[in-house]
């Protein structure tokens, strides 16, 4: 497990739908809730009429009241009417899209930025539960020391790729036994139409609590990446049976969906995995987003709206 991915306004991408669909249960939860404490204010319970056997009280009453009457024209009136409607889940973070997220940060005593990072995230899902999972290279020193250490301060358990004679291999293996994965990112070194898995030799440093000395994984020469030879296969590696209808894979290594080259694999890296993946077309430094602009592909030729309206609604439920 991982740390959630952090997003702001201008984002376009699977992670912001999937967020929408979140944030629309959130902000019908608590519309819900308003609606009917307004509804009691208006129409408060009428205390019980003893019975008696007076005739005055017997009679028919004289003006029939309605069981539930509007007062004319008053603020509670207006709170009724004010219903935030919901928000078009597109997959693009505009302007509605933040002004949903401050009112959702603002509610519940989160700083109101607009951004969405690891406590926006944990309390839009509440019960549900969307597993991330970073796989990272772990002989580049940059990589370790840098993306992977700003993973585990922000709460994340990413899987260090190295040590077997095939990359590949080592990360459908370590991700064999998850299911209903959210996100799969790989963190590597990338070119266009080329994304790092394991690339050079060397190792990391594993420190455990009650131990002094760390132990050591050292590693000779290894080449694993995906590219434009073998990303057609890739579903050979049983990926596809670890992801669920919100799922989608994000390639964070540099340039790696630059020209057409580039855009050529992130589309066949798609087709084989059957969800949508989304790589970076600049240099990228940021473990938790992407620096710059992005292509993503879809399977089956849809495209981010279409595969947005296929997601289906969260259980609805109230979110503290």
């Amino acid at each position: 497990m991982s740390s959630y991915c952090l997003l702001r306004q201008g984002d376009t991408l699977p992670t912001v739908a999937v967020l929408q669909k979140l944030l629309n249960r959130a902000n019908a939860s608590v519309e819900t809730e308003r609606l009917t404490t307004t509804m009691r204010a208006i129409n408060p319970p009428r205390p019980a009429i003893p019975s008696t056997r007076s005739r005055s009280t017997t009679r028919a009453m004289e003006r029939p009241t309605n069981a539930f009457e509007l007062p004319q024209r008053t603020g509670t009136t207006k709170a009724i009417k004010h219903v935030i409607a919901p928000l078009v889940v597109d997959g693009a973070f505009g302007s509605r899209t933040a002004a949903a997220v401050r009112a959702f940060q603002g509610a519940r005593g989160l700083h109101p930025d607009g951004e969405v990072a690891g406590e926006e995230w944990r309390r839009l899902m509440h019960l549900d539960v969307l597993p991330l999972v970073d796989c990272i290279d772990v002989f580049d020193e940059h990589l370790y020391e840098q993306q992977a250490r700003t993973i585990v301060e922000s709460g994340g358990h990413p899987v260090m790729i190295g040590g077997m004679s095939n990359g590949l291999f080592q990360a459908a293996e370590s991700l064999s036994s998850a299911r209903l994965i959210f996100l799969l990112r790989f963190i590597g070194h990338g070119c266009p139409g080329v994304q790092g898995v394991s690339i050079g030799k060397g190792g990391w440093y594993e420190y455990r609590p009650g131990r002094k000395r760390p132990i050591a994984h050292i590693f000779g020469e290894q080449n694993s990446k995906f590219h434009g030879k073998n990303a057609p296969s890739v579903g050979r590696l049983k990926l596809k049976r670890i992801f669920g209808p919100y799922s989608c894979v994000e390639l964070h290594g540099c340039h790696v969906a630059a020209g057409a080259l580039g855009h050529h694999f992130v589309c066949e890296m798609a087709i084989a995995l059957d969800v949508p993946v989304t790589a970076a077309i600049r240099s990228q430094r940021s473990a938790l987003r992407f620096d710059g602009p992005t292509f993503t592909a879809f399977p089956r030729r849809q495209t981010l709206k279409d595969w947005s309206a296929t997601l289906p609604d969260f259980v609805p439920i109230s979110v503290p």
